[in-house]
């Protein structure tokens, strides 16, 4: 398998406190590569770093095996990383499908004079971006939704929407920060289902849960993260086993009996 996102001894310092601390991992292109840890385990800090939107303090990040360390968000959009956040963004007072064709405007640039005049150039791309808005919300499952705006949408079908909005980009790299929160366990099928159709279509998926059902239903590889420090890496099953992971999730109480069982 090839490399899409690597990270190399990678540290966030915040007033001498380590978010990160000199972590190694890499996400091999066509996976669902999922990243656990308690609360304040640094898996947002370590997404925030990937997509630019925090500085490393030392180390590297890679992308198709070329550094991408100091990019800016928008530099990594372009080059095909998007991410979503653990609070739902969309553009609420505008409709489901205004929402998808802002979407695809992201890395795009019309010169003045098209801009001015409406050339056909202009034209035709308008017509394509309103015909992709549309495949977009069937794709992700909000079509009924199509002409209310964002914020009439239920809280599930939000978060399709900001799926949506990130496949606008036409990433190959989606980064995923707790889609699931918030959802019952009938709608988290539901995103479940759209993640691996994702996957399925040749697109690489990194995301951050702390449901572990859903990350052992899902997963491919795991990175278990804790107080900023990588805990293990691995299958579900070799991670699940790992007793920092037990202690991290269960407590030492669980630990202790999980011990004098072996």
């Amino acid at each position: 398998m090839t490399k899409i996102l690597e990270a190399r001894s990678v540290v966030k310092e915040f007033g001498g406190i380590r978010a990160a601390d000199n972590i190694s991992f890499h996400v091999e292109e066509g996976e669902i590569y999922s990243i656990i840890g308690p609360n304040g385990a640094g898996k947002t800090t370590l997404f925030n770093l990937i997509s630019g939107f925090l500085p490393v303090t030392s180390g590297e990040i890679l992308y198709k095996g070329k550094s991408i360390t100091g990019r800016k968000p928008h530099q990594l959009s372009r080059m095909g990383i998007c991410r979503t956040f653990q609070l739902t963004t969309v553009y609420p007072m505008q409709s489901v499908i205004e929402n998808l064709i802002i979407g695809q405007s992201a890395g795009k640039h019309f010169d003045m004079f098209s801009a001015i005049f409406r050339t056909r150039r202009k034209r035709r791309a308008e017509r394509e971006a309103i015909e992709r808005a549309h495949d977009l919300a069937e794709y992700v499952g909000v079509s009924n939704y199509k002409n209310l705006p964002a914020s009439a949408l239920p809280q599930v079908a939000q978060k399709q929407l900001t799926i949506g909005l990130a496949l606008a980009t036409r990433p190959e790299l989606l980064l995923l920060d707790e889609l699931v929160g918030g959802v019952n366990m009938e709608e988290t099928e539901t995103i479940i289902d759209i993640i691996r159709k994702i996957r399925d279509s040749g697109k690489t998926i990194c995301l951050i849960e702390h449901k572990m059902s859903i990350v052992m239903n899902i997963s491919d590889r795991i990175l278990a993260l804790n107080y900023g420090e990588k805990a293990c890496e691995g299958a579900s099953e070799e991670v699940c086993a790992n007793d920092v992971v037990i202690k991290s999730y269960l407590g030492d109480k669980y630990a202790a009996v999980r011990e004098s069982d072996l």
